[in-house]
């Protein structure tokens, strides 16, 4: 049993290698948040601040490349999901 998780797990870092390779290869390839993000954070910061009283300035500080630390930010100081915060972007973003 042990060797065929061995496997199991060296295959599932093969496929996460070549999936990371190919997304450092191809940089225009990004989440549907990060598009949103990039296209409109003016506004969409301004609805977060609207719609969430308690995200500050410095919760809500966008730095080009870091958009995971920054849903990730999001997430933790409104108790939401990931999930939960990419489709209420996406919904604002309509």
């Amino acid at each position: 049993m042990r060797d065929g998780m061995v496997l199991y797990n060296s295959r599932v870092i093969q496929c996460l290698k070549k999936a990371l390779i190919i997304k450092l290869k191809n940089p225009e390839i990004m989440s549907a948040f990060t598009q949103q993000v990039k296209g409109n954070w003016t506004e969409l910061k301004g609805k977060f601040k609207q719609q969430y009283a308690d995200l500050t300035d410095d919760d809500l500080l966008y730095e080009e490349g870091k958009e995971d630390e920054l849903l990730g930010k999001i997430q933790k100081k409104i108790g939401k999901t990931r999930e939960e915060v990419e489709a209420e972007v996406a919904d604002w973003s309509r």
